[in-house]
């Protein structure tokens, strides 16, 4: 088999080889795939077998589609694929692509292809941003990419394969340069938690004490779905080890709603990290302000950032409030 670009626990992301030109005809086939993305159907193996030919020999290039196939790593057999295709825009953008077969679906198999590939390839291509464009109506497309960390900057209607169509287009950032010397192999990405990988994650952190027992996990799934930035410190395992969370109007001000760190990588400039990317998301210093509510302890690092007490915030607060910490 071809060199692997990535693994997960269930999937591995290569190379093409022509003997998948089978497998590529029957997953190109499938409804959806007519529906959504007529140009990827191959009505024959020798069709597969000829855009193969293509994409193994444009490995590398930046003016060709990097395609890769997802192959389930138990049984071997290829389920999809995934790819980056540069955009031709005066910015130079690449956007990211995926499909995986009808009978594979409903598995998290996107998703899971999705968060893996993107920070592999573009560390390989010097990318710090991918764009993500689909159709309105492909529903299924929306929730891979919102899942993925993907923030929508536009619905209505726009350019989709050559023609006006009703689109939404999201971007991915990856923020990880500038890491201190001590902690290289931590990366920050957006990313959109599920309810549960964010509750466990503060069970490593000293937020764990910041929240009302009142109906905890109902809430917790409003946060992790409706903040409008979400971002994650992955160290090389792809374990979370740095969360922010924010609401911002990406013109004026940025509230921060959860800053935490896991305690075995605390003191690394992860917490600093997090806050420029979270800042740079919005708009940047120029733009906008940055509030939050900081706990005592949490004070002199604040302080550090350059961050001052307010005087001009005010508050109505009547919620009930029992203390617990997440165990």
């Amino acid at each position: 088999m071809n060199p692997i670009l990535v693994e997960t626990g269930r999937l591995i992301i290569t190379r093409f080889e022509e003997s998948m030109a089978q497998a590529v005809h029957e997953l190109s086939v499938d409804d959806n795939n007519r529906r959504f993305q007529s140009d990827e159907v191959f009505e024959t193996e020798a069709e597969a077998r000829e855009t193969i030919q293509y994409l193994a020999a444009s490995y590398g290039s930046l003016e060709a589609p990097q395609v890769y196939p997802v192959i389930l790593r138990e049984q071997g057999c290829n389920i999809g694929h995934v790819e980056l295709v540069p955009m031709g825009n005066a910015e130079g953008e690449w956007e990211i692509g995926y499909h995986i077969g009808q009978r594979f679906t409903r598995k998290g198999y996107a998703c899971e292809a999705v968060k893996a590939f993107l920070p592999a390839i573009m560390r390989l291509y010097g990318l710090d941003h991918v764009m993500g464009v689909c159709v309105a109506e492909n529903l299924a497309s929306r929730r891979v990419m919102e899942k993925c960390g993907f923030v929508k900057e536009f619905e209505g209607i726009g350019q989709y394969h050559g023609e006006d169509k009703p689109i939404c287009r999201y971007r991915f950032t990856l923020f990880n340069g500038g890491m201190n010397s001590m902690n290289d192999s931590v990366r920050i990405e957006t990313r959109r938690f599920t309810p549960l990988e964010y509750i466990e994650f503060l069970k490593r952190t000293d937020l764990g004490s910041q929240y009302p027992k009142e109906r905890f996990e109902e809430r917790i799934e409003k946060l992790v779905a409706n903040v409008s930035i979400s971002l994650a410190a992955l160290n090389e395992n792809g374990a979370i080890v740095g969360a922010l969370l924010g609401l911002t109007d990406f013109a004026y001000w940025l509230y921060v709603t959860d800053l935490g760190v896991d305690r075995q990588y605390t003191h690394q400039g992860i917490g600093r990290k997090l806050m420029k990317a979270a800042h740079e998301l919005a708009g940047g210093e120029k733009d906008i302000a940055v509030y939050l509510i900081a706990n005592e302890n949490a004070v002199p690092f604040y302080e550090k950032l350059g961050m001052k007490f307010a005087d001009d915030v005010m508050q109505y607060n009547k919620i009930e409030w029992t203390e617990f910490t997440v165990e």
